[in-house]
């Protein structure tokens, strides 16, 4: 069976939070100039960034139990917390930790994305074939 699959999803996640994280930014901008439906879209779009981070904690699972590293697991387990934690704030109006830790947030979700999308392991993108020739041969 092969291991890439996680992978895959584990990309797709990490790249969708990334852009959700930098459209907040804008969202937010927009709102902040007066157009103020965007501040509608910017809590729909937290909300879908902690629905996705929860699917994403999920997959992390699965990539550990493939062979994956064990940081991935930490950040996983921590960011729809995080999430969350800071849609709370948003909802409270207290912007004034909002703001500076949802700029954190999208520094961090891109460095997350730049990791997973170079640090994956060779195995991972084998076909399942070459890995059973690879491992007969051995």
């Amino acid at each position: 069976m092969t291991t890439r699959w996680p992978y895959l999803i584990l990309r797709g996640t990490t790249a969708a939070l990334a852009l959700l994280g930098v459209g907040q930014a804008f969202l937010a901008g927009g709102f902040l100039a007066g157009h103020y439906d965007m501040l509608r879209m910017h809590l729909y779009s937290g909300v879908s960034m902690v629905v996705l981070a929860v699917v994403q904690t999920v997959v992390v699972l699965f990539v550990r139990r493939a062979g994956g590293p064990s940081e991935l697991v930490r950040v996983g387990l921590i960011l729809p917390v995080t999430l969350a934690a800071q849609a709370a704030l948003g909802m409270t109006h207290i912007l004034l930790l909002h703001v500076p830790i949802g700029a954190f947030m999208v520094v961090g979700l891109v460095r997350m994305m730049r990791t997973v999308w170079s640090d994956l392991p060779e195995e991972a993108w084998e076909a399942p074939a070459a890995k059973q020739v690879s491992e007969m041969a051995a």
